[in-house]
Parts: structure tokens; sequence; C-alpha cells
């Protein structure tokens, strides 16, 4: 596997991007916008004007995007003209929350706090309704990610202590598997403030090895490659021999097995993301930002 490194031709800062599902489009979240761009030149098409954004995702057949921001609301555009044809937002009795969702064939499914209790629900489009998913009575849930098949995320339930919540996308099937106390200990104690990055790499590397994740420390060893740095995000690839591992001056490549592969420095990097093709990785940053082309 061969890295080709070129200065992209924007500067982009954002914490979130993504590809459209067509990898024609690339679209960046920065504080007040929505900015979609041609993926090969990196030129602007379009502007979307919500502020403080904080997660997108596209419908399966990539005809609608949804843009949720920091106040929990959720935006859904049409991606033709990009017109906004709805807005999901809290309501008294349903406080949609500040975190990440996913969309699947039963609609837009959302973390939402209901009399001091959290429940995962779905917004059915087809029927402007809501449906309860499943109930996490007395927990906290402090961080969800996902792929597109796959949605993990981490869920804190008084005495049973922390666990990942997986759930196959259109399957219905929620499964809970346990973190093993040294994982929990470290990301709780020795992390302080760096948890949430932990627990990002924990749900992300567990679509490399259910038992690395959640069986034994092997884990941490992995972690060590930036134990002093803050990790900004971890991307496993799903056809390649991948793993990208953003921290906040370079970004890392290595192989499943953790063999680094390239290591490039990258001041101030905010977020890598690869198209769903997996030849292109783009690197934001506050200062020059990267293209990596990936070649075999």
């Amino acid at each position: 596997m061969n890295f080709e490194l070129c200065k992209a031709q924007r500067k982009m800062i954002s914490m979130h991007s993504i590809f459209s599902p067509d990898d024609t489009k690339f679209f960046t979240i920065m504080s007040s916008k929505v900015v979609v761009r041609d993926s090969k030149t990196l030129e602007r098409i379009v502007e979307i004007p919500i502020k403080n954004a904080a997660f997108i995702h596209f419908s399966k057949d990539g005809k609608k995007i949804f843009i949720n921001n920091t106040s929990g609301s959720v935006y859904i555009y049409e991606t033709e003209l990009f017109k906004c044809e709805k807005v999901l937002r809290s309501t008294k009795a349903r406080s949609l929350m500040d975190s990440d969702f996913f969309v699947d064939d039963a609609g837009v499914n959302l973390f939402v706090e209901m009399s001091s209790e959290i429940a995962l629900m779905t917004y059915i489009m087809d029927e402007d309704d809501w449906q309860t998913r499943e109930n996490f009575a007395g927990s906290s849930v402090s961080f969800q990610t996902l792929n597109e098949d796959t949605v993990l995320f981490i869920v804190c339930q008084g005495e049973e202590g922390c666990y990942v919540v997986e759930n196959k996308v259109n399957s219905g099937e929620f499964k809970k598997h346990r973190l093993s106390d040294a994982i929990e200990h470290k990301s709780f104690f020795l992390h302080e403030d760096k948890y949430y990055s932990y627990y990002n790499t924990l749900t992300q590397l567990k679509e490399v090895n259910d038992e690395l994740v959640l069986g034994n420390d092997s884990v941490i060893d992995s972690i060590n490659l930036v134990e002093d740095e803050t990790i900004k995000d971890v991307l496993v690839a799903s056809t390649i021999d991948l793993i990208v591992i953003t921290t906040s001056n370079r970004t890392i490549l290595t192989s499943k097995d953790f063999t680094v592969l390239q290591d490039i420095d990258v001041p101030n990097c905010m977020a890598a993301t690869i198209n769903h093709a997996e030849d292109l990785i783009i690197i934001n940053s506050e200062d020059d930002s990267l293209a990596i082309k990936i070649t075999h």
C-alpha cells in the first residue's frame, strides 16, 4: 500500500467531515455553516446555513442529508438543490440530546431525554411520528459512534458500570459488551479529560477485533502510540488493511495489527475522513489541510 501526500487546495477547519455516498461531494462543518465541496477540486458548491452543526448523515439512496447541531435539532435537506424539508426539535416532553445519531430503514434514530431517562427513539419520516426503540432507564449515554453497518455507543448504568451497546443497522437487535475493568479504569482515571477521545478509540477499534477492545488490555498497549497526545479521530477502513489515527500533532497510518505504515506531521489536526472507495483521505487542519491518495 502506497500513500501520496499533497496539500489540499483549501484550508478546512472542521471537527466533522463526510463524503457523499457516491464520493462526488465532500461536506465540512464550520462554526456557522456546512460547506459542500466538489470532492476532486474541493471548490465550494453551496453553503448550508446551520450554526454549530455537529454530525452529518445521509439516507441510503443519498437523496436526503441529515445534520444536527449542538442544541440537538436535526435539519433534513434534499441533496439536489439543498432545500430544507423539515427540522426536528426538542419539546418539553422529549429533549433531543447533543450527540451523534444514525439513519436506517426505520427512520432517524436519536438519543432523547424523557423524565430524566434516556431512550433511543426513531423519527419515522413517512408517518411524521416518533417511536421508542430502546430505553436505557437510570443510565447515561457517554458517547456514540458508528460506521455504515454498526452502531456502537457507551452506556454507564449504576452498579453495572460501563459497557458497549452494539446494534447492527436495520437488525433491531442490541447487544451488550462489558468493558474490562482495566480499560474502564484507564479511560476514566488515567486519561481524565481525554476519556471522550479514548472511548472513540475503543468503539472504533472494536471493529478490528472484539477481544482486543472488550476483553483484555492489549488495546491499552496500542494506544501507547499516542499516549501523550490528544486523539482527535480514529478511522478503521472497511476493505483495506488500514487504521487512520489523528492526533493534535500528526496523523498515523497503521495496519490493523498497529504496525505503523506512515507517520505524518500535521499541526493542529481536527479530523480525518476517508471516502467510500477508500482511495482518498482528507485531513482537516487549522493550518494546511492534506489530501492522501492511496494506491496498491
